[in-house]
């Protein structure tokens, strides 16, 4: 009899014991804010859950690469839009030295002035087109495909194409305007003049499409990326709900546990004591 006094403060100390492992990983839980970290915490949640962050991880290579893109369309619209400002410059002095030439009383420098910055705007122009790249890639002066955009991860069915067709200065009636201006001597006659115009004018028309063009390729980008991001977020939320704790039901969990280490610490220690008792009863005290 006297052998098994202790069996019920075993058994306590073995529930306390176990208690406090739950409480430990109740803890960690709390502190990560996660409730599955390997197979053996749940093997189907887990496995679910690494599938939904991989293609998190992929989607998330796809918008890195629409934001790349979206910084060079940015970059091309910014300098066809420099040339058209140029462009529309080099109209206005066509047109004002149009006004003075058939002026009998010209003032020569004037027109000279003209001349000099029509013939610097067209060389900043050709700078531009020629110069305007991204990592290499030409984006005005290429009638070529610049990059295709692969948009669902692991296919190619899907893809945004940036091709603009043609570059801003192929046209044979526009490369005058790019690399001759010697052609249009706006201070000679009236001859001149008006080849500077319909140069100017046809360089205008190539290069509104171009800038529609990168206009759209801007507006399906970011389209796209939104797309991506609620993609994104849909996939987060769902390896969320198989990994993250539900914050109030583990507080609760943590409650009891604590309220359950609490209360067989003290009934332990009434169980030791008990057992001290009968053995003092016993006068087996000390011996």
């Amino acid at each position: 009899m006297l052998s098994g006094m202790n069996i019920y403060a075993l058994r306590i100390a073995d529930f306390y014991n176990a208690n406090n492992v739950d409480l430990g990983k109740t803890m960690f839980r709390l502190a990560s804010g996660k409730k599955t970290f390997s197979p053996s915490d749940n093997s189907a949640d887990y496995m679910r859950a690494q599938s939904f962050n991989a293609t998190y991880r992929n989607y998330s290579h796809v918008v890195d690469t629409l934001s790349e893109w979206g910084s060079a369309m940015e970059t091309a619209s910014s300098a066809a839009g420099t040339v058209l400002d140029n462009l529309n410059r080099m109209k206005e002095l066509v047109y004002l030295a149009d006004q003075k030439i058939s002026d009998p009383v010209a003032n020569s420098a004037e027109l000279n002035s003209y001349q000099t910055e029509f013939a610097e705007l067209a060389s900043a122009n050709k700078s531009i087109v020629q110069s305007t790249n991204w990592n290499g890639t030409s984006l005005l002066n290429n009638p070529n495909q610049i990059t295709a955009i692969y948009l669902v991860p692991g296919s190619v069915d899907y893809s945004l194409v940036i091709h603009p067709d043609e570059a801003v200065n192929v046209a044979a009636d526009i490369d005058p305007l790019l690399t001759d201006t010697g052609n249009h001597s706006l201070n000679v006659d009236a001859a001149k003049l008006q080849a500077a115009e319909d140069h100017v004018d046809a360089a205008m028309g190539q290069l509104r499409p171009f800038i529609t063009t990168i206009g759209g390729y801007q507006s399906n980008i970011q389209s796209q990326q939104k797309v991506d991001a609620s993609i994104m977020q849909n996939v987060k939320s769902a390896s969320s709900v198989l990994t993250d704790i539900g914050e109030a039901d583990e507080m609760i969990t943590y409650t009891s546990q604590s309220i359950r280490k609490q209360t067989s610490l003290a009934m332990l220690a009434q169980a030791n004591v008990s057992s001290q008792s009968i053995l003092l009863l016993y006068g087996l005290k000390g011996q």
